[in-house]
């Protein structure tokens, strides 16, 4: 992972400076398809969790407790999920 994120700090270093993480969406279409090339050479798995904000289920959850929380209740429940 250090040797991705060296070649990517070398090639897109004033794109990246801005940021201390990559988040696919607010980046280059360059920059996305070397990350995922470079990730692609690996043993490399992804995991994600969607939350659905347009959901009426969801839109209470988000109306009556904290993000922060939220956000840390969903990353428990995929830590839970990986080997």
């Amino acid at each position: 992972m250090k040797k991705i994120i060296n070649i990517l700090n070398k090639k897109f270093k004033k794109e990246l400076k801005r940021n201390n993480e990559i988040k696919f969406h607010s980046q280059t279409t360059e920059l996305t398809k070397k990350a995922l090339k470079l990730l692609n050479e690996t043993n490399f798995q992804a995991y994600s969790l969607i939350m659905n904000k347009s959901n009426p289920l969801n839109k209470r959850l988000l109306k009556k407790h904290n993000y922060n929380q939220i956000y840390m209740d969903m990353v428990i429940e995929l830590l839970e999920k990986i080997n």
